[in-house]
Formats: structure tokens, sequence, C-alpha cells
């Protein structure tokens, strides 16, 4: 059985953008069993600061609305229910061994870490979601801003994380992914000279590849 690893997507996005921007990557983890699965939010993204949905945007997806600039204070995902409602179904149906998440995907991907630790500070919709994750990666995260979820930083997540930030991010500064790895007790934290992007060097494969492997067979 191939080890399978659910890509969530960032803001203004989709599944198969994402695919293409990491294939790179990705490819090299084929001849090891290894399978990357993409997910597409269901909402379709919306720019805010007009109102409305551009013939052009279609196919752009978002996880809950905001702008570039709301991105890091953002007081109510409005759609992170039926976000996380949405990857559970999908999980329902393939049993994921892992998650990676980049930018909005990645804070997204945060929130259901905790719902799979924490699931008692969850409202009851969300009793029925259960993850069962075995690791995760995180690329250019954010801090969760959302009201309801912010303080779930009161407490820390065991899952194994690999956090991945670029030095050089002139959209989400390094520091705030950096802060991310503060709330884990078991991170790898990977640092590289780029910008807002997954990296899909030799050397991130070697990290990635010797992470994925070491939490599988537990």
């Amino acid at each position: 059985m191939p080890t399978k690893i659910l890509c969530i997507h960032g803001f203004r996005s989709n599944g198969d953008l994402l695919k293409k921007s990491i294939m790179s990557l990705t490819k090299k983890f084929a001849k090891h069993d290894i399978r990357f699965d993409y997910a597409t939010s269901p909402t379709i993204y919306r720019d805010l600061e007009n109102g409305e949905v551009d013939i052009d945007d279609q196919n752009y997806r978002q996880w809950w609305s905001t702008t570039r600039k709301g991105l890091f204070d953002e007081p109510q995902y409005d759609t992170v229910y039926k976000s996380i409602k949405y990857i559970h179904e999908l999980c329902c149906k393939e049993n994921y061994d892992g998650i990676l998440g980049y930018s909005q995907g990645s804070t997204l991907v945060q929130i259901m870490l905790y719902l799979q630790e924490y699931p008692e500070f969850f409202g009851d919709k969300y009793k029925n979601i259960t993850f069962n994750f075995k690791f995760a990666v995180t690329s250019c995260t954010f801090n969760i801003t959302d009201n309801v979820f912010k303080n779930l930083y009161d407490y820390k997540l065991t899952m194994p994380v690999l956090n991945i930030y670029g030095l050089n991010d002139e959209l989400v500064p390094y520091r705030v992914s950096e802060l991310f790895g503060e709330k884990c007790k078991n991170v790898t934290n990977y640092k590289h000279g780029g910008k807002h992007y997954v990296p899909t060097t030799k050397e991130m494969f070697d990290i990635m590849h010797n992470f994925i492997i070491k939490n599988i067979e537990k």
C-alpha cells in the first residue's frame, strides 16, 4: 500500500495549481511508493473588494473569505466548517497517512490538527468529524486569527509537523511561520532562502522524505 498524502492549496488557487507548482518535487516520491493527492476547495474565490465573482476567477478557490491584506487578521473564517467537512469526506474515501498545507491551506491544516488532538474544544457540529493523520507538512503558514479558534494556541500539538518557510517570503514573514513551530511539541523546522512557495530542491526532497519515512514507521 502506498503512503498517501492529501495536499491543501492556498488562497485564490486550486488543487491543480498546487499540483503543478510542486510536481518536480512530488514526482521524486513516486518510486518510493508515496502518493500525493490534491483537494480543491468547494468555495469559489470572491473578490471582497468588488463584492463579486469575476468570470476569470471562477476556477480559483478559497477555504474562507478574506483578502490578501486580511489574511493575517480575519476575525471570522466564514466557510471553515464547510471546508473541514469537505476534507473529512475526502478522508473517508481514502485513508490518508499525512496532510500537506500551503499558505491559507496550511492554516486550515492547523485547525484540523487541533480538531484531531483536542476535539473537546470544538462545537457539537464537529463531533462526527475525526481525522487520523500520522504527520503534517505546513508551508508558508500563518497564525489562526478566527475568534472561535485562536485560543487553541493555549495548547500544544503533539503531531509530528514539518514546518517549511522562506526567509525572503514577502507575503508571510518567516518569523510568523516560525511561531507556529513553537505551538508544536514535535516539529522539524526547515528554512529555505526563497519566497512564498514550497521548494522543489533535492535538499527539500531529502528532508521531506526522511520526515515521512520516520513517521510512517512508528
